[in-house]
């Protein structure tokens, strides 16, 4: 939960709203195992993301040409990085910094992303669908 209040404090520092959905109850395992990796395929209102992940770096795509290039923490459910799409993937417009958090035993994502470090920006919430 301490990166869940670190997000709230982030997002209203940046005056965005922002929340934080507390944890389902727990699921039956035997049959429906958790995937407490980012790794995989995500929907979200930026299209299809494809994560992947190698020790503690995770790359990824969505949408048309969106790319993605982060960081995991320690525990492995929260990355920290950069977001980048066309037409020239450079900040402010086409980049920016992006932090997303495995919620719901890994079976989605959310969190907030910026233009450049401090912009606009809003909240990204994804939904495993492999």
């Amino acid at each position: 939960m301490k990166m869940a209040l670190a997000l709230a404090v982030v997002a209203a520092m940046s005056g965005m709203m922002f929340a934080v959905a507390a944890p389902d109850a727990p699921k039956d395992t035997a049959t429906q195992p958790a995937q407490t990796s980012f790794a995989g395929s995500f929907e979200s209102e930026w299209g299809t993301v494809e994560l992947t992940v190698d020790g503690n770096k995770v790359t990824g795509k969505y949408g048309k040409d969106g790319k993605i290039e982060a960081g995991l923490t320690s525990d492995g459910q929260t990355l920290e990085g950069t977001w980048s799409q066309g037409p020239t993937f450079k900040p402010p417009g086409d980049a920016g910094r992006v932090i997303l958090m495995l919620t719901d035993g890994g079976a989605k994502f959310q969190g907030l992303w910026w233009k450049g470090q401090h912009g606009k920006g809003g909240t990204w919430v994804g939904k495993r669908v492999k």
